[in-house]
């Protein structure tokens, strides 16, 4: 069976992590980690944008069980770079404004 790369598992926990903050945010409190609800939110995603296998790829890698390693076409090239290019190379649009790190504005 293939495995991901550090830089598809990092993916994987910002993806996890953003929609678990977007929880907390909403609701205004500590809200308990449920992959579960969060793997919802992330299909709802991904079903909402009409996403290709390509662009499921790059927004959130996957192993396959049954065949072992299964990377959509022309998605390796793009998860070597970073996110942005690959979500970009995948048809994606991708916000220049939104940093998630940056201080909020009065």
């Amino acid at each position: 069976m293939g495995e991901l790369t550090n830089e598809q598992l990092q993916r994987l926990d910002e993806v996890d992590g953003a929609i678990h903050g977007l929880f907390q945010e909403l609701f205004g409190f500590g809200v308990p980690w449920d992959i579960e609800k969060i793997s919802n939110v992330r299909e709802a995603i991904q079903d909402a944008f009409n996403m290709t296998e390509e662009q499921e790829f790059a927004f959130y890698p996957w192993i396959s069980d049954q065949t072992g390693f299964q990377e959509p076409t022309g998605a390796s090239e793009s998860m070597d770079g970073d996110h942005e290019t690959a979500l970009r190379d995948a048809g994606m649009g991708v916000d220049e404004d939104y940093r998630p790190d940056a201080p909020e504005e009065p």
